[in-house]
């Protein structure tokens, strides 16, 4: 199989990496399990740009390699195209791959062995998924979902700047906390109430609209 591989040399892990020995194990790695790679190193403003011709080519695996934001993008790339998607987590965070059982560490991740590929979810629940995307122009996402995505986490604080990181030498977790509050509100309203409200924010006025035309 021919893949092509679409590093994020600006992800946390890989902006620490000796990127040339990296490439040239992993190289290795696939080219004796049969596989041609191809790599592409490119800076975090451009990697949309990468994936989007990687998911153009004729390769039949596009590697993305970086945090959970790259892992997104090309999985929204290759959605409906005949390509596998592999992931090799390289961010801060990585839930994506922790979701999905790959190994955190860079070796590991490549060397997963079966080669094997899976779908996440059932295809009734898939096919109802595009359905409401399509209608409401959303992502959806379930409370088991977003439960897979926040694992248990060691929190360490430094008590001085990282301007490594930045150069404001801080870092925002709000993401984490506040991914599934939306959902878990209008879930509430919807089982104290009767109501499904699909929009943002929750008015008194939606319900009061829904409980006319019952």
């Amino acid at each position: 199989m021919r893949f092509i591989a679409v590093l994020n040399q600006d992800g946390g892990t890989l902006r620490t990496t000796n990127l040339d020995a990296f490439c040239d194990r992993m190289t290795g790695t696939l080219e004796k399990a049969g596989h041609r790679v191809d790599v592409e190193r490119v800076a975090g403003g451009e990697i949309e740009a990468a994936l989007a011709k990687a998911a153009a080519s004729h390769a039949d695996v596009v590697l993305a390699g970086g945090g959970d934001g790259t892992a997104s993008a090309a999985a929204g790339m290759l959605m409906g195209k005949k390509k596998a998607l592999a992931i090799l987590p390289a961010g801060t965070m990585n839930l994506v791959a922790r979701g999905l059982g790959i190994p955190l560490s860079l070796d590991g991740a490549v060397a997963m062995g079966s080669g094997s590929s899976r779908w996440i979810t059932g295809p009734e629940a898939r096919a109802h998924a595009h359905l409401e995307r399509a209608r409401h122009e959303a992502i959806l996402v379930g409370k088991g979902t977003v439960a897979a995505d926040a694992p248990a986490l060691d929190v360490s604080f430094l008590d001085y700047p990282d301007t490594i990181f930045n150069e404001l030498g801080a870092r925002g977790i709000a993401e984490i906390g506040l991914a599934g509050i939306a959902a878990a509100i209008t879930g509430a309203v919807y089982h104290a109430t009767g109501v499904r409200v699909r929009r943002l924010p929750v008015m008194i006025e939606d319900l009061l609209a829904a409980g006319k035309t019952a």
